[in-house]
């Protein structure tokens, strides 16, 4: 039988980024069993006390997490000392553009050093507390399932793991701090203590560099926003500073390169979309 903790979701009032609209995440810690995710949802699993037995007999024990996938198949069992954290999100959060995640479904993790066990310790300490930051809430969970967007694409991405486990606290660290102007590589690499040639280095490995992966974050967090009908009375320009554009005409001009629309008319075509 699942046990469900008062944990509601994040939606109605107070709920978006301005108080304006829902974020669609849900938080919830169970007991003797694990949810079966619905519809196109996902589900993040940190387990906490119990042992439970993925679809395909994996142990997920405490220090260990999982993603819960509907499209994946295989029922999870538990015992009835299980308990778990369950963070439920649309998929289009962690999916952008509809690139799956792939062979991390169905699978037990270590939460441990490194941007797992950040992650999962950012979750749990949110699911204690966000109830008592008040209108701060949806900010919060927002940056949340941006960091869990971050560690399960680093997970689908398989790379080796000296590299991978600095690129991932790094880039973490990005989306922390996305709404900061004054982000930039040097003071990343000093906040990691690197030199801004390794930092170079470790981004080059991935195709790119630490200022076009900026860059393209923020604009992804734009795009997101820009398109969300609960957003549609907050300015282009806010969006564009809530994620470290420094005016509207920086923000106009590097949105339109990335994207071959102004955000006014970016925001017009997804209104337009969801409207047909």
């Amino acid at each position: 039988m699942t046990t469900v903790a008062d944990r509601p979701t994040d939606s109605g009032p107070g709920s978006g980024p301005d108080g304006s609209g829902p974020v669609g995440v849900s938080f919830t810690t169970v007991t003797g069993d694990l949810p079966a995710p619905g519809g196109d949802r996902l589900v993040l699993v940190v387990a906490l006390a119990g042992s439970a037995l993925l679809g395909d007999g994996q142990p997920l024990v405490p220090g260990r997490w999982a993603l819960l996938d509907p499209a994946r198949p295989g029922t999870p069992t538990a015992d009835a000392a299980f308990r778990a954290l369950c963070v439920s999100f649309p998929r289009d959060r962690v999916e952008p553009r509809g690139e799956p995640l792939t062979g991390v479904a169905g699978t037990a993790f270590d939460a441990g050093p490194g941007l797992a066990g950040y992650v999962c310790d950012t979750l749990r300490h949110l699911d204690a507390h966000r109830l008592a930051m008040g209108p701060h809430a949806a900010v919060a969970v927002r940056h949340a399932v941006d960091l869990v967007g971050v560690l399960l694409r680093s997970t689908a991405g398989a790379e080796p793991a000296s590299h991978c486990d600095l690129l991932d606290r790094i880039k973490a660290y990005v989306e922390a701090h996305l709404g900061d102007p004054d982000l930039a590589p040097a003071g990343i690499a000093a906040a990691h203590f690197v030199s801004a040639r390794h930092l170079h280095n470790l981004f080059a490995g991935t195709g790119t560099s630490a200022a076009a992966w900026i860059r393209a974050r923020r604009v992804e967090m734009c795009r997101r926003d820009l398109a969300d009908a609960s957003l549609a009375d907050v300015p282009a320009a806010a969006i564009g500073s809530r994620w470290g554009f420094r005016g509207p005409s920086h923000f106009g001009q590097v949105f339109k390169r990335a994207t071959g629309l102004t955000p006014a008319a970016y925001r017009e075509a997804s209104s337009s979309s969801s409207r047909s």
